[in-house]
């Protein structure tokens, strides 16, 4: 597939999931080769970072000090769309929350319109099985040789309105744009006031995130999907795995994972590629 870029600029705004103050964001057609992230005059290829979890979301910290909070659903849209050369401007700290979900992100990108260059984009297949697991808590995920990218969740909660859900696919701009980007973040209510207590979910509401209590979902317009938390989970594991910087061919599959586990992951695929440059 040819390398991709934006037609005409693009932009988002809101305030953000955890912090809960304004930011904004403005996409731009790509003059270089990759993503570069812009703070005011200062500017970092997305190799220059370095990915790491909250807990309830994934950070990405740059050279000098610069973070930029809750960036995988950004991400997630720009992997599942198949985005490779573009620049984000910043305003702010954090990613827009938006609706919870990757779609929002999505319509930018197909209102400012796609081009291809005649250039091929970089693609990495995996080699040889490669795995990360937590045995303590039951969690893992592996990433296993394929030809194209095939994405397999398997995620397992005690709440009956969670229970255990399952999804399998593989990802093209298509079916991420129909299948996985609607998904939202998701929340249950007895932990929201631990999370505020902890510096998360400041700017968290049922206008941004599916809130689960005791009797089920609370937002009135009910779920996208009847497995909508999963396929959030699979909206999540490829934000973190875009932290790569290039498309993967191959089969990752996680159960019961999280942030934490993706960027595990994520490292040590970077670890067996080419060498990137991360001046």
């Amino acid at each position: 597939m040819a390398r991709r870029t934006l037609f005409r600029p693009a932009e988002l705004s809101g305030v953000g999931l955890h912090t809960g103050r304004f930011s904004r964001l403005h996409l731009l057609p790509a003059s270089k080769k990759g993503l570069y992230f812009t703070f005011g005059d200062e500017s970092f290829s997305l190799a220059q970072a370095r990915g790491e979890s909250s807990g309830r979301g994934t950070d990405l910290h740059f050279p000098g000090g610069r973070v930029l909070r809750t960036a995988e659903h950004l991400m997630a849209a720009l992997f599942g769309m198949a985005l490779d050369d573009l620049e984000i401007a910043v305003e702010g700290e954090e990613v827009p929350a938006a609706d919870g979900s990757a779609i929002p992100f999505v319509e930018a990108i197909e209102s400012a319109g796609i081009v291809e260059s005649d250039e091929p984009s970089e693609a990495f297949a995996i080699p040889f099985p490669i795995g990360v697991d937590d045995p303590l808590k039951g969690r893992s995920i592996c990433a296993l040789p394929g030809a194209a990218l095939f994405l397999t969740y398997v995620i397992s909660f005690s709440h009956p309105s969670v229970g255990v859900q399952y999804l399998s696919c593989e990802v093209d701009p298509e079916r991420f744009r129909r299948e996985i980007a609607p998904a939202r973040t998701f929340a249950f209510l007895d932990e929201v006031e631990s999370l505020r207590r902890s510096g998360l979910a400041r700017g968290g509401s049922l206008e941004n995130a599916v809130v689960i209590g005791d009797d089920g979902v609370l937002n009135r317009d009910g779920l996208r999907f009847p497995d909508e938390f999963v396929r959030h989970k699979l909206l999540d594991l490829l934000g973190d795995l875009a932290i790569l910087g290039c498309r993967l061919a191959g089969h990752v599959v996680a159960c019961r994972a999280g942030h934490d586990l993706h960027l595990a992951l994520a490292d040590r695929i970077d670890r067996i590629r080419p060498r990137r440059d991360r001046t």
